[in-house]
């Protein structure tokens, strides 16, 4: 009685669906915020183990494509266990790994340290992304993910300056505890408020005149069904391009930063200025939601081609401090868009029916990307220059544009019988946890 009292003050005070907004973006804030600023511990690691740039290149690569990955294991996860179980069992991965990274004393075992941690990320974040659609699923939810998505550059931002000072101070080994227990008191935090719209203390008066629907299994041949649709292939192509084009802002930004300014801190500097860029612009999204319809169809291709080109190949050819910071807050801006918009347009373009399917599969198409670009970057750096690093994503963006275009000129072409996510009255199949809801109860 006394919970369910608590609840209701905050229903009182301001719609539900926000509050567990806010606790998505503040599991973000601290889980991607860690992967993201993986590029602090390039330097610390290789001066320890002694070893090659591609090596700690891949280690990161591995944590960070993981999280998006294997997100189809953990929308079955979601099915069977419940969002909240879900992501304190990502949780309990995610703080091993921490822990255990900082005793391993053999290189090539951080690729298990650092892909457990990859793996309990994977379960957070699809369940973040996956709970936030469930409630916005008819209506706002431009507005909504970007909001979620303002924790990804502000964790990145404040934890880039927190680690690079206690790296100093404390060495990498030691620091990384004292990020598992910040990362347990924001998580433990944000899981009061960790619930979907069917079920828990703020579901009940939602589900009084819901009907349940029958119990049955989770329909898994749905995560491979929705290929079958040629303009849903052409999106995720796109989005595994775009993953991979600015890829190379979380791994190697750091040290290839310092080798071209000659400076030990602008490495630093430059992802900060990258990552306030990346929160402005998210900010910016949440403030315009659904206000710019027409643009917002083609915000993806545009992004790629108005942003984030021409602040790649600027990376690629100036040295002046100024023009770098300059590249990286243009390169921010397109970040933010690029990163949060695609989980509210496969909403809207393939409907509120596939919206399981089709964000799991945004995610892992990400991590695609995420995994192949600092792989394929090193190598590249290696045998030639940075320059052709920049290059190489500036050409990916740009197809990622092209398939962005091809996929908007398929669905002029062939219009979806059924209305935008945004606009049904159909709640989205989310598996066995999720009740039929009353619509117009947001």
């Amino acid at each position: 009685m006394k919970r369910n009292a608590v609840f209701n003050i905050f229903e009182n005070k301001m719609d539900r669906a926000w509050i567990v907004v806010v606790s998505s973006m503040a599991l973000l804030f601290m889980t991607l915020g860690f992967v993201y600023s993986f590029g602090e511990l390039y330097g610390p690691i290789m001066e320890d183990f002694n070893t090659t740039k591609s090596f700690v290149a891949s280690v990161g690569a591995v944590q960070q494509s993981l999280t998006y990955f294997i997100a189809p294991i953990g929308s079955i996860m979601l099915e069977h266990m419940g969002h909240r179980r879900t992501v304190i069992l990502g949780l309990i991965l995610g703080l091993t790994g921490l822990v255990a990274s900082s005793f391993v004393s053999y290189m090539h075992l951080m690729y298990v340290t650092f892909g457990l941690f990859g793996t309990g990320a994977a379960m957070i974040v699809n369940a973040c992304i996956n709970i936030v659609g469930m409630h916005f699923s008819n209506g706002n939810s431009s507005r909504a993910f970007a909001v979620v998505s303002v924790g990804i550059p502000s964790g990145t931002f404040a934890l880039n300056i927190l680690e690079a000072y206690i790296y100093h101070v404390y060495g990498w080994r030691k620091s990384l505890f004292i990020i598992a227990g910040i990362y347990l008191v924001i998580s433990a935090i944000s899981l009061i408020s960790f619930t979907p719209p069917s079920s828990g203390a703020w579901g009940k008066e939602q589900s009084k005149n819901s009907i349940k629907p029958e119990h049955s299994k989770p329909d898994l041949l749905k995560y491979l069904r929705i290929f079958c649709h040629l303009k849903f292939i052409l999106f995720e192509l796109g989005i595994v391009l775009l993953g991979f084009s600015i890829s190379f802002h979380y791994i190697d930004f750091v040290s290839v930063i310092d080798k071209m300014i000659h400076e030990n801190s602008s490495g630093t500097v430059a992802v900060s200025v990258l990552s306030f860029s990346d929160l402005l612009a998210l900010i910016a999204l949440a403030c315009l939601g659904n206000r710019l319809p027409k643009i917002r169809r083609y915000i993806l291709p545009l992004v790629l081609l108005i942003l984030n080109i021409p602040a790649t190949i600027l990376f690629s050819f100036e040295q002046n401090v100024y023009a770098v910071y300059a590249a990286a807050s243009l390169s921010g801006v397109a970040r933010g868009i690029l990163l949060a918009a695609p989980f509210s347009l496969v909403l809207e373009i393939f409907g509120a029916e596939h919206g399981s399917e089709c964000l799991t599969h945004t995610i892992m198409a990400i991590g695609i990307g995420s995994l192949t670009g600092p792989i394929a970057l090193s190598l590249i750096s290696e045998r030639f220059t940075y320059r052709f690093e920049f290059i190489t994503c500036a050409i990916s963006s740009g197809v990622g544009a092209l398939l962005f275009f091809m996929e908007s000129c398929l669905t002029m072409n062939k219009p979806v019988k059924n209305e935008p996510a945004r606009f049904t009255n159909k709640p989205p199949s989310y598996g066995a946890i999720n009740e039929e809801r009353n619509a117009d109860h947001y």
